[in-house]
């Protein structure tokens, strides 16, 4: 390991290697992949066809797959056919642009497959596909279990969730996510869309730390198609967050918190309050829904998100439906410590809350 120093090219982050830090590296990728030309992504895509065998590396042929699809929303539909023809069924994403005939072969596919692993795989790109079909199906599955079921951690809906949809006791579908998806940008803005402040008349619970507030203005969330009463508001400690699920409810007048876990005993954060206290942001552009998975150090509002752990959508407190996911919080980027926030919400209670996850 060679000597701290910064990063070159961003002069904020300290590494301790040659060349650039990996948000660095992740925009270069980023802005690679962005400029792309529809002839470039076309031959690109003709190349990922006749590599298909080489997806599993993890190499040139799946960042062409992937980073194309996540930017563009673009997967031929020769590519999907031929990864289910070599029975791999990754990455499960693509599966988004299936025709209903690779649907029936997915499903032609479940009963005999040849040990738990492909099933799993089968039952996330059934999931992705995720017409009426499937959830007939998924809802049917449901209700009565295979036997391989037993060997499975989730149940259908569980599967589901991971492709951003659930269903309820009726079989009904629901969405959990938006389908619009926009990147939020630093804003010098007392009027910003997305705000973060230092709570000073309320210390945490648990670890009698400073507690931070984020506020995501009512009129931004229109642009997702969300109406509420009130803006969105989120109180959380940032040395708890890891441990503690938060529930967050505005009034208008005040903002009502319920947590659920136990948070630490000590307060081993507190710097983070600091760094994101005043930090504005506003809506910028609006991007692929599954812009998440190419980048994570930025405010995402929306679109799909890069769980980085298992799929992990709240239950509301007040009605203990399946809340949405609203917005993706990179915390380790802002505040220089790890992981990210996940905003959910409610939109029947307008109940907002909080997990986090890191790798």
């Amino acid at each position: 390991m060679g000597e701290p120093h910064l990063c070159p090219k961003c002069k904020q982050r300290t590494i301790y290697f040659d060349g650039i830090c990996y948000w660095c590296r992740q925009k270069e990728k980023l802005e690679f992949y962005k400029s792309l030309s529809k002839d470039e992504i076309k031959q690109k895509l003709k190349n990922v066809l006749a590599h298909v065998d080489e997806i599993g590396k993890y190499g040139e042929i799946y960042s062409d797959l992937v980073y194309i699809f996540y930017l563009h929303g673009i997967c031929d539909e020769q590519i999907i056919r031929e990864v289910t023809k070599q029975g791999e069924y990754y990455p499960f994403e693509i599966y988004k642009n299936a025709p209903s005939d690779v649907r029936d072969e997915l499903i032609n596919s479940l009963n005999g497959a040849e040990n738990i692993v492909k099933t799993n795989h089968i039952l996330c790109a059934l999931a992705w596909q995720g017409d009426e079909v499937v959830r007939e199906l998924f809802f049917k599955l449901y209700k009565a279990p295979k036997p391989w079921k037993a060997k499975l951690h989730v149940d259908t809906d569980g599967y589901a969730q991971v492709a951003g949809w659930s269903f309820d006791g009726s079989g009904k579908r629901r969405s959990l996510v938006f389908d619009k998806c926009f990147t939020c940008q630093p804003s010098q803005s007392a009027e910003a869309s997305v705000k973060f402040k230092a709570v000073n008349d309320e210390k945490c619970k648990f670890c009698n730390g400073e507690m931070l507030e984020l506020t995501i203005k009512k009129e931004s969330l229109k642009r997702l198609g969300l109406e509420l009463k009130n803006d969105a508001v989120l109180k959380f400690c940032p040395t708890c967050v890891g441990l503690v699920q938060y529930f967050c409810q505005n009034d208008g007048k005040s903002v009502q918190i319920e947590t659920v876990g136990e948070g630490e005993s000590e307060d081993y954060v507190r710097e983070a309050v600091a760094v994101l206290d005043g930090q504005n942001f506003e809506l910028a552009s609006e991007v692929c829904a599954h812009y998440s998975h190419m980048i994570d150090s930025e405010i995402l509002l929306g679109g799909y998100p890069q769980w980085l752990q298992d799929t992990e959508h709240l239950a509301c407190p007040k009605c203990a439906k399946t809340m949405k996911y609203l917005a993706q919080i990179p915390f380790g980027a802002l505040a220089d410590v790890e992981g990210t926030i996940y905003m959910q919400i409610c939109d029947e209670c307008e109940v907002v809350g909080a997990n986090f996850q890191c790798t």
